[in-house]
């Protein structure tokens, strides 16, 4: 059986799922279980095994907060300086990288506390009801 849509010939074009991943710090666990799809889903489409779709695309920019396109697209920005952000703030000091690495992991976990659970019995009863046949 041919495959669908694929010119061997054509370049193969990046993406970008797994840097967003890890720039949120989640597991493909913790993505799955915010997608409500599997681990093995995660992986197959990470590591280009499993092509994406439209519905992919979108479940995967709804749970991390980027444009359903932005893995497609570009990686992640990992360009935020954590000094300039505690200058901001007030501090006026220089930091060191152990600072600076705490600081960072420290953002990274209010980031996470910050998350809503996902209550799969929440979740059937946010869904839209269909509108009845008159």
């Amino acid at each position: 059986m041919a495959k669908r849509y694929e010119l061997d010939a054509a370049p193969k074009m990046p993406c970008y799922f797994k840097e967003w991943r890890d720039s949120l710090d989640w597991t493909q666990e913790e993505l799955a279980a915010k997608m409500e799809t599997t681990v093995a889903m995660v992986s197959r489409i990470e590591t280009g095994e499993r092509d994406w779709g439209k519905n992919y695309l979108e479940a995967f920019g709804y749970v991390t907060g980027c444009h359903p396109l932005a893995p497609l697209l570009t990686p992640p920005r990992s360009d935020v300086d954590v000094s300039e952000v505690l200058r901001a703030m007030g501090a006026a000091a220089d930091f060191s990288p152990e600072i600076l690495s705490s600081a960072t992991s420290t953002l990274r976990s209010l980031a996470r506390a910050s998350e809503p659970e996902l209550d799969p019995s929440a979740t059937a009863q946010q869904q839209p009801k269909q509108k009845e046949n008159p």
